[in-house]
Formats: C-alpha cells, sequence, structure tokens
C-alpha cells in the first residue's frame, strides 16, 4: 500500500474563493505480493477538469481503470456536483469489484455476479450457496480514492472511497489520508488542526504544504510507504497544470524539517520527569489520592 495526504487551504492574502488550493501529498511506492519499487508511480490523476483523485491500496493497477470508467459517466467533463462526481466514481469502483468477485470466486462455478444474484440459490446446494455467498461478503478488494476539486462556485471539496465502496465528505474538516501509513498521517494533521496551527479556511499553501509533508515523513514509520519518494502537487480552480515538488525538492525539504521541526527530545521536560521521580510519595501525591489509589487495590509506598 502507501500512504496519499489531502490539505484544503485558502490563501490568506485572497479571501475569496479563488484563494482556495488543493495540496495532494503522496509517495510513489507499489507493493506487489512478493516484492516492491519506490519511486515508481504517480497516486494521483485528473478525473474531470477542476476534479482530481489519488488512490492507495494493493489492486492499484486497477485504479486507472476506475477512474476512465468514472470518466465516461460524468457525461464529458461539464459541471457536476461534487455529490453526482463522487457517485460516478463510487459506482465505477463498485463495478470492477463485482468484476474481481466474478472472476476471482463466481466464475469456475459457472456464475456471472448478477446470475449469481438470481439464480444461484436455486442452482447450487445449500452448502455450496452459503460457502460462496460468505467468500463474497468476505471478499475484500485493496482500493480506495481521495476525490478533490472546486464545485462551480469555487468552494473546495474532499470526498473519501473507503476499501468497503461507502463514500464520506471531509470537506469540513479540510484534510484527509488514505493507505497504510494513514493513521500516523492523519495523527499528525490532527494535531496541528487541535493546536491551531492548520485550518482549511486561513492556511496558506505554504503552511499547508509543510504539514502535509511533515504527516508524509511521519507515515514513514510505516513499511509500505514510500520513503526514498515524495510527490506534492498543488491545485487551483481553472489552471491547467499543478505545481508540483518533486523528490529532488521534497528531500531539501525534509532535511530541514528533520533538523529544524521534527518531533524532539525535550531536555526540560525530561528534567522536569527527572526532579518529579526524585520526590517521595509523600510529596509527589496527597493524601486523598493515595487513599483513591488504596480503594481501588493499588498500594501506596510509606512516606
Amino acid at each position: 500500500m502507501s500512504v496519499c495526504i489531502c490539505v484544503l487551504c485558502r490563501d490568506v492574502a485572497n479571501y475569496d474563493r479563488r484563494g482556495q488550493q488543493i495540496i495532494f501529498v503522496e509517495d510513489r511506492k507499489v507493493t506487489f505480493t512478493d516484492f516492491s519499487a519506490d519511486n515508481a508511480v504517480t497516486k494521483n490523476s485528473s478525473l474531470i477538469k477542476n476534479w482530481w483523485v489519488q488512490y492507495a491500496g494493493n489492486d492499484v493497477d486497477k485504479a486507472q481503470l476506475v477512474i476512465e470508467a468514472a470518466r465516461e459517466k460524468t457525461t464529458g467533463g461539464r459541471t457536476q456536483s461534487p455529490q453526482l462526481i463522487a457517485k460516478a466514481l463510487q459506482e465505477s469502483w463498485s463495478e470492477f469489484r463485482d468484476r474481481e468477485i466474478e472472476t476471482k470466486i463466481l466464475r469456475k462455478h459457472g456464475f456471472s455476479f448478477e446470475s449469481f444474484r438470481e439464480q444461484g440459490r436455486d442452482k447450487c446446494t445449500e452448502s455450496v450457496y452459503d460457502e460462496l455467498h460468505d467468500r463474497i461478503d468476505k471478499f475484500k478488494w485493496s482500493l480506495e480514492f481521495l476525490l478533490a476539486g472546486f464545485d462551480k462556485d469555487g468552494d473546495a471539496h474532499l470526498l473519501g472511497i473507503a476499501t468497503d465502496g461507502t463514500v464520506s465528505s471531509y470537506s469540513e474538516l479540510g484534510f484527509w489520508a488514505i493507505g497504510s501509513g494513514s493513521h500516523a498521517a492523519l495523527s499528525s494533521l490532527s494535531f496541528h488542526v487541535e493546536h491551531n496551527n492548520l485550518c482549511s479556511y486561513c492556511s496558506c499553501a505554504h503552511n499547508a504544504v509543510y504539514f502535509g509533508c511533515e504527516a508524509k515523513f511521519m507515515a514513514e514509520t510505516s513499511v509500505e510507504v514510500g520513503k526514498e519518494s515524495t510527490l506534492v502537487a498543488i491545485h487551483k480552480k481553472n489552471e491547467r497544470e499543478p505545481q508540483f515538488f518533486f523528490n529532488p525538492e521534497v528531500e531539501q525539504l525534509k532535511k530541514s524539517w528533520l533538523k529544524y521541526g521534527a518531533p524532539k527530545p525535550c531536555e526540560r521536560v525530561m528534567k522536569q520527569i527527572y526532579d518529579f521521580m526524585k520526590k517521595p510519595p509523600s510529596v509527589r501525591s496527597s493524601s486523598r489520592s493515595r487513599k483513591r489509589v488504596r480503594g481501588h487495590g493499588g498500594r501506596v509506598a510509606a512516606p
């Protein structure tokens, strides 16, 4: 798998909708059954005008096929609502997922997905039907998407399609991440949102790029996230090409981040912990606290 991160931001010098921007940050590693390759693929693609997608998972070889099918469903790329664009991508995702089920589970029993739904119970013994139905229910298709773009009024939107096909909106939140490194990435971004460092309504693009890159660097603790390659894309409404940061630029950013910005041990806090540990229990905790611990079966050292 991998990590793909999207952050919405607004140019603080331009408070109208034209100031909104969409930041994509992703690794470029692809993992197969027995091997992997870093700096191998780009995990974002244009869907229609002013709309882009990122994708992650172990079935990314099907991603472009899903995107192309969704593009055909969007009536020639004319401006549509975010909900309709997400629906087209979700329907294409479901169609290809059903084809995978047909190929891997149903075809050797002589069924298509549709024929099994309509005739499976009549043509199969109860045990075979239950077994096939159970395998379909447990089938996991490892392909998920982030969909981001601008509506006709210039507002930025961010939606996700999970590995179970459900659609979620992250437009109000202003960021999201997918892939095996998403937990670490979301934790990093959430920290900065909670501490008012990041906000989709007032953060300028260079701040959003910084926090998006930091989230990717933190996600590199996952063995499936590429450490040697990072791609950044900055999208604006009606611009033909995004602004890219390729690996050489990102490597410079990473070196500076490791030197000045990465989480580091704080000697002052360590000293506080050391001083705290040297104090006797009678000083560290009140008598009420010790009684409360005793009441729950805990032991308190004699002062």
